[in-house]
């Protein structure tokens, strides 16, 4: 898959993610994949997973200053946090992608 089409693919879901149009099932696929990267701290997973609503029985939008404040830190250290996550999700393994494709593809089939 080329660096453009990854791109894509995993912006549309980070959207779809954002505003709250993937069932339960397919949150968790992604929250297992952003849970096994291995090269990001969990406090970069944790915000991650708070702004995209990933956590279970979390239902709440966080803002990047939102979590700002609940951190004690700048919006600017979440931005670079979700940054961080949002890369390895764009470089991540072909079953990875294959997953999101997968997620992509059912949402799109539902809709």
């Amino acid at each position: 898959m080329e660096f453009n089409e990854r791109c894509d693919m995993v912006y549309e879901l980070l959207e779809l993610l954002k505003d709250n149009k993937l069932n339960n099932s397919q949150k968790r696929k992604i929250y297992e994949i952003v849970k096994g990267f291995t090269n990001r701290t969990e406090k970069q997973k944790e915000r991650f997973f708070l702004f995209y609503n990933l956590d279970e029985g979390e239902n709440k939008n966080y803002r990047l200053c939102d979590l700002a404040l609940l951190y004690n830190c700048t919006s600017g250290c979440i931005r670079t946090a979700i940054g961080r996550i949002r890369y390895n999700l764009i470089y991540s393994d072909a079953e990875s992608l294959a997953i999101m494709k997968d997620i992509l593809e059912e949402y799109h089939k539902n809709n």
